[in-house]
């Protein structure tokens, strides 16, 4: 069998795997009748499966395109206000639960990812009702309320001249409307008498910001539980969420992912963090002069800088008071999503994405049993269990390794990973607790051996001797455990603490869902986005293979993990690929850089793509390569597909101009009908809003079958109008889509 032919749609063709007496097959058999996949006509896409002709033009739609049968309806967006709360912007992850004792009344979670600057700096006196400042980049000047400043930052914590202090106080204005549009939005739904899903005018909603909360009660206000809980305080609010999950005892989970961009992040050996942000605008645009992305926005936020040790962690929300706990013991990293695994009889388990280049896989085990999954008092395991994340071996094993004080640390090995290096944490060779933070360790930094050696001096011990614990020197206070705050300071720099104890950096892990069956956990599957790396860190190769060339299939894949004997504490694993991305003729998918996953009502697999703003790149076959970022826009605008459980996977649904498609969510209705929650978020990110002249002719070479090459033309809208107001501001959205009725 050719390579090619073995890996497309590879699903569980690994003999290792078939061997073993505890390996969960990942898919049974058929593809069950009726639910909201049935049978459709596929959305038309630019690479077709094999068998079928490569279109010589493929044009994109500015628009959430559905196949027949199927319609939509926007259920909130961008500025809309609900009672006294406003609808944040860049709505991600949304999670629904019925609301207890009220029949068809449904608690709707949405989170509110980041800002994306062009678009919001054009709706923003539309969506708001309120003006901005003027801010824009010119070159390499910052312009703010009409005065140029030195650069394209600014230090809003420093004195200057009257100048300076006026544009500082335009500054912490945009912070403050900024941060109040991140975080997450509770609303209460109905059924309407048509049947349709809808914002209940009476409903209870609550806005939960990155500094504080809507309708929500002083009792109530966001606290932390776990280990050093008390050293935190109380966290002001949350930021940068983008996926999260359900409990089966009935409250949300929301992630906070990029939180690195707005605040300090890193990390001192004491537990206090590194240094501050500047505010500033990101512009990597050389062709226009435009700010893309805002930075340092937690420096300018009411009263005072926010403390980049509150972000960064999974929140649990209590829906009926908005009651929000930040759980330490799962860990501070960009998290993507969770996903629990509640079983009578065995302990509790959270499944965690890392979203980042070089990041991890994560699982957190209670110490405690789950007597019923459905049981409130379960929110408590939370806080008392082990942090775990995966290495990955070569045969398709691998093992789950604890985050503890006493974990020996293991020689990192850069050069195992696709770009030579690993982020680790600095430390001092005298001692000192002010130069702590990360460090690049391997091509492009500093030695390995360098590195080790820093270690033996901070510490005054031998290499082989030392643990997790060595690294960290909380002040330990009258009546405080020593140890509860080492782990506290090690679970704060989880990123970098797992590099140290050889963890495998991974692809980007995103989203990860279980499945169940037999008593236990059937299999995790996990979307990996993106087999790229950068200054953070990139996949190890061993693991990840895809990483190392040019092929279509480096653009993420969909993975399966099935626990030793379906046990959610186990410490090993067997891990296969269920479908990898790329062009069907290089053994791919037909797609890219898959991102959250969601299994429906009906057992079946669907996931979207994030391919960023690749559509908005030229992909050619002479100058892009394609294992490059830029390789990506041959697939088109971002997607939602079905993956069958036999057969290759279906595109369901293509999003509009610069979109993302996220945060699907599926609602089983009490007379049977299945409805579908989709976030449409960030439309029209690179160019705004798109003007009827801004379109561009570009070319795209794809391979059809039998390796033969083929120029596909497209007229590509730069920009869009998705969701748009009497501006024609793109705004991102929540849509409904159902079945379309029958008509009688």
């Amino acid at each position: 069998m050719q390579r090619r032919d073995f890996l497309r749609y590879c699903g569980a063709a690994f003999a290792a795997l078939e061997a073993s007496s505890w390996y969960r097959a990942p898919r049974g058999d058929g593809v069950r009748p009726g639910g909201f996949a049935g049978r459709f006509q596929e959305i038309p896409r630019p690479v077709p499966p094999l068998g079928q002709a490569i279109a010589e033009r493929f044009d994109p739609v500015d628009d959430l395109r559905l196949p027949q049968g199927y319609e939509q309806r926007i259920l909130a967006r961008w500025g809309d206000r609900f009672g006294a709360i406003e609808f944040g912007t860049n709505c991600d992850h949304c999670a629904i639960l019925p609301v207890p004792g009220r029949a068809e009344r449904y608690w709707l979670m949405v989170n509110h990812e980041y800002v994306s600057l062009l678009p919001w700096l054009q709706g923003f006196a539309l969506a708001k009702g309120r003006e901005l400042p003027q801010l824009r980049r010119s070159k390499k000047k910052l312009v703010l309320a009409g005065r140029k400043l030195g650069g394209l930052s600014l230090d809003l914590e420093a004195e200057g001249d009257e100048d300076e202090n006026e544009a500082r106080a335009a500054a912490r204005l945009v912070c403050r409307e900024a941060l109040a549009d991140l975080g997450l939005s509770l609303l209460e739904l109905e059924l309407n008498g048509r049947g349709e899903l809808v914002v209940a005018a009476d409903g209870r909603h609550r806005r939960i910001h990155a500094f504080g909360t809507v309708n929500v009660a002083a009792a109530d206000r966001p606290r932390f539980a776990g280990p050093g809980a008390r050293r935190l305080g109380a966290p002001r609010g949350s930021m940068c969420n983008c996926s999260g999950g359900v409990s089966p005892w009935g409250t949300f989970f929301s992630c906070e992912e990029n939180f690195q961009d707005y605040t300090t992040h890193r990390i001192l050996p004491d537990g206090r963090v590194l240094g501050r942000r500047l505010f500033g605008v990101n512009g990597h645009d050389k062709q226009l002069d435009l700010p893309r992305f805002l930075e340092g926005i937690g420096q300018g936020a009411p009263d005072g800088p926010l403390d980049g040790r509150h972000y960064g962690w999974v929140a649990e929300i209590e829906p009926a008071t908005g009651r929000l706990v930040k759980q330490i013991a799962l860990g501070r990293f960009r998290h993507e999503n969770v996903a629990i695994a509640a079983t009578a009889g065995k302990a509790l388990a959270v499944y965690m994405g890392d979203d980042a280049r070089g990041g991890h896989v994560w699982k957190f085990v209670s110490r405690r049993i789950v007597a019923r999954p459905e049981d409130p008092a379960n929110s408590a395991l939370l806080a008392d269990g082990s942090l775990m994340v995966a290495r990955f071996e070569t045969d398709h094993r691998g093992r789950w390794l604890a985050l503890e004080p006493e974990t020996p640390l293991v020689r990192p090995r850069p050069e195992r990973c696709a770009g030579g290096s690993m982020l680790l944490p600095r430390r001092s060779p005298e001692g000192d607790l002010e130069q702590g933070g990360h460090e690049r360790v391997g091509r492009g930094g500093r030695s390995v051996d360098a590195w080790i050696a820093d270690l033996e001096g901070f510490t005054g011990k031998a290499f082989a001797e030392l643990t997790l614990g060595d690294l960290v020197r909380p002040t330990i206070g009258a009546g405080e455990d020593a140890r509860e705050l080492k782990r506290w300071v090690i679970l704060m720099d989880a990123f970098a603490m797992a590099n140290c104890i050889g963890a495998s950096p991974a692809a980007r892990p995103e989203d990860l869902e279980c499945e169940f069956g037999g008593g236990g956990v059937l299999n995790v599957f996990v979307s990996f986005t993106d087999f790229g790396g950068d200054d953070d860190g990139s996949p190890d190769l061993e693991a990840f293979p895809e990483a190392a060339g040019t092929s279509s299939r480096r653009h993420g894949g969909i993975r399966h993990l099935s626990e030793k004997d379906g046990d959610p504490a186990a410490l090993e694993f067997l891990w296969g690929d269920l479908v990898m991305s790329g062009e069907p003729a290089d053994g791919g998918g037909g797609f890219a850089a898959p991102d959250n996953l969601v299994i429906d009502p009906d057992g079946e697999i669907w996931f979207v793509t994030d391919m960023s703003e690749a559509n908005a790149e030229v992909a050619s076959r002479g100058e892009v390569p394609p294992g490059s970022k830029a390789f990506q826009g041959l697939f088109g605008n971002n997607a939602m597909w079905w993956l069958p459980r036999k057969g290759r996977p279906v595109c369901f649904a293509q999003g509009p101009m610069e979109a993302e498609l996220t945060g699907p969510a599926f609602l089983r209705t009490r007379a049977g009908e299945t409805l579908l929650l989709l976030s449409v978020q960030h439309p029209g990110e690179q160019h705004g809003r798109l003007e009827q002249d801004r379109v561009e002719e570009r070319r795209y070479v794809l391979r059809g079958a039998d390796d033969e090459m083929v120029t596909q033309k497209r007229r590509i809208p730069l920009g869009s109008r998705f969701a748009a107001a009497a501006d024609g501001v793109p705004r991102s959205a929540v849509c409904v889509i159902r079945r379309c009725p029958e008509r009688k």
